[in-house]
Protein backbone atom coordinates (compact mmCIF):
# COMPACT_ATOMS: atom_id res chain seq x y z
CA UNK A 1 0.00 0.00 0.00
CA UNK A 2 2.01 2.21 -1.15
CA UNK A 3 2.68 0.12 1.81
CA UNK A 4 0.96 1.20 4.98
CA UNK A 5 1.82 4.56 6.52
CA UNK A 6 0.36 5.65 9.84
CA UNK A 7 -2.12 8.20 8.48
CA UNK A 8 -3.50 5.80 5.92
CA UNK A 9 -3.56 3.12 8.60
CA UNK A 10 -5.73 5.27 10.85
CA UNK A 11 -8.07 5.89 7.92
CA UNK A 12 -8.17 2.14 7.29
CA UNK A 13 -8.95 1.46 10.95
CA UNK A 14 -11.77 4.06 10.78
CA UNK A 15 -13.19 2.45 7.63
CA UNK A 16 -13.25 -0.97 9.25
CA UNK A 17 -14.95 0.44 12.35
CA UNK A 18 -17.89 1.23 10.00
CA UNK A 19 -18.25 -2.52 9.25
CA UNK A 20 -16.91 -2.36 5.70
CA UNK A 21 -15.53 -5.67 4.49
CA UNK A 22 -11.73 -5.77 4.04
CA UNK A 23 -12.12 -7.31 0.59
CA UNK A 24 -14.48 -4.52 -0.53
CA UNK A 25 -12.10 -1.88 0.80
CA UNK A 26 -9.13 -3.45 -1.02
CA UNK A 27 -11.08 -3.71 -4.26
CA UNK A 28 -12.22 -0.09 -4.06
CA UNK A 29 -8.78 1.19 -3.12
CA UNK A 30 -7.02 -0.64 -5.91
CA UNK A 31 -9.64 0.17 -8.52
CA UNK A 32 -9.33 3.87 -7.77
CA UNK A 33 -5.64 4.30 -6.95
CA UNK A 34 -4.04 1.71 -9.19
CA UNK A 35 -6.48 2.47 -12.01
CA UNK A 36 -5.54 6.16 -11.86
CA UNK A 37 -1.83 5.37 -11.90
CA UNK A 38 -2.25 2.89 -14.75
CA UNK A 39 -4.11 5.41 -16.90
CA UNK A 40 -1.57 8.11 -16.04
CA UNK A 41 1.28 5.81 -17.03
CA UNK A 42 -0.32 5.17 -20.41
CA UNK A 43 -0.41 8.89 -21.10
CA UNK A 44 3.14 9.45 -19.82
CA UNK A 45 4.67 6.56 -21.76
CA UNK A 46 2.83 7.44 -24.96
CA UNK A 47 4.57 10.83 -24.84
CA UNK A 48 8.00 9.83 -23.49
CA UNK A 49 8.49 6.28 -24.76
CA UNK A 50 8.63 3.16 -22.65
CA UNK A 51 11.30 0.93 -21.25
CA UNK A 52 9.50 -2.42 -21.32
CA UNK A 53 11.93 -4.08 -18.92
CA UNK A 54 11.26 -1.49 -16.22
CA UNK A 55 7.54 -1.52 -16.96
CA UNK A 56 7.37 -5.31 -16.44
CA UNK A 57 9.39 -5.03 -13.22
CA UNK A 58 6.95 -2.36 -12.02
CA UNK A 59 4.00 -4.56 -13.00
CA UNK A 60 5.22 -7.45 -10.87
CA UNK A 61 6.15 -5.05 -8.06
CA UNK A 62 2.59 -3.73 -8.11
CA UNK A 63 1.18 -7.24 -7.84
CA UNK A 64 3.33 -7.89 -4.78
CA UNK A 65 2.31 -4.49 -3.38
CA UNK A 66 -1.37 -5.36 -3.85
CA UNK A 67 -0.94 -8.65 -2.00
CA UNK A 68 0.88 -6.89 0.84
CA UNK A 69 -1.90 -4.31 1.08
CA UNK A 70 -4.52 -7.02 1.13
CA UNK A 71 -2.87 -8.83 4.03
CA UNK A 72 -2.24 -5.60 5.96
CA UNK A 73 -5.86 -4.46 5.51
CA UNK A 74 -7.16 -7.85 6.58
CA UNK A 75 -4.96 -7.63 9.68
CA UNK A 76 -6.32 -4.17 10.52
CA UNK A 77 -9.89 -5.41 9.92
CA UNK A 78 -9.52 -7.97 12.72
CA UNK A 79 -9.80 -5.12 15.23
CA UNK A 80 -6.62 -6.02 17.09
CA UNK A 81 -4.03 -3.30 17.83
CA UNK A 82 -2.49 -2.00 14.59
CA UNK A 83 1.02 -1.28 15.92
CA UNK A 84 2.54 -4.68 15.16
CA UNK A 85 1.21 -4.91 11.58
CA UNK A 86 2.36 -1.37 10.79
CA UNK A 87 5.76 -2.14 12.31
CA UNK A 88 6.08 -5.17 10.07
CA UNK A 89 4.98 -3.16 7.03
CA UNK A 90 7.51 -0.46 7.81
CA UNK A 91 10.36 -2.96 7.94
CA UNK A 92 10.42 -2.61 4.17
CA UNK A 93 12.32 0.65 4.65
CA UNK A 94 14.88 -1.11 6.79
CA UNK A 95 15.34 -3.84 4.22
CA UNK A 96 15.58 -1.37 1.32
CA UNK A 97 18.30 0.57 3.15
CA UNK A 98 20.40 -2.55 3.68
CA UNK A 99 19.83 -3.93 0.17
CA UNK A 100 20.58 -0.53 -1.43
CA UNK A 101 23.81 -0.18 0.55
CA UNK A 102 24.92 -3.65 -0.55
CA UNK A 103 23.85 -3.06 -4.16
CA UNK A 104 25.68 0.27 -4.38
CA UNK A 105 28.66 -1.09 -2.41
CA UNK A 106 28.54 1.96 -0.19
CA UNK A 107 28.27 2.56 3.51
CA UNK A 108 25.05 4.43 4.38
CA UNK A 109 25.26 7.94 5.83
CA UNK A 110 25.44 8.02 9.63
CA UNK A 111 21.86 9.34 9.75
CA UNK A 112 20.66 6.31 7.77
CA UNK A 113 22.53 3.98 10.10
CA UNK A 114 20.96 5.73 13.11
CA UNK A 115 17.51 5.41 11.55
CA UNK A 116 18.18 1.75 10.77
CA UNK A 117 19.13 1.00 14.37
CA UNK A 118 16.23 2.98 15.88
CA UNK A 119 13.77 1.48 13.38
CA UNK A 120 14.97 -2.05 14.07
CA UNK A 121 14.61 -1.57 17.83
CA UNK A 122 11.14 -0.01 17.34
CA UNK A 123 9.97 -2.89 15.17
CA UNK A 124 11.35 -5.34 17.71
CA UNK A 125 9.50 -3.64 20.56
CA UNK A 126 6.17 -3.41 18.69
CA UNK A 127 6.31 -7.01 17.51
CA UNK A 128 7.43 -8.14 20.98
CA UNK A 129 10.75 -9.55 19.78
CA UNK A 130 12.37 -7.42 22.48
CA UNK A 131 10.47 -7.59 25.73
Amino acid sequence: MPLVCSNFGMFTKYVFSKNINALDFNFGYFMVAKGFFFLSSLVYFSINGINWRLYVIGFFGSIIDCMGCFFANCAVATGFPVGPIFALCDTQMLIVTVVSAIGMKALPHWMQISGLVVGTVGVGVLTKVFQ
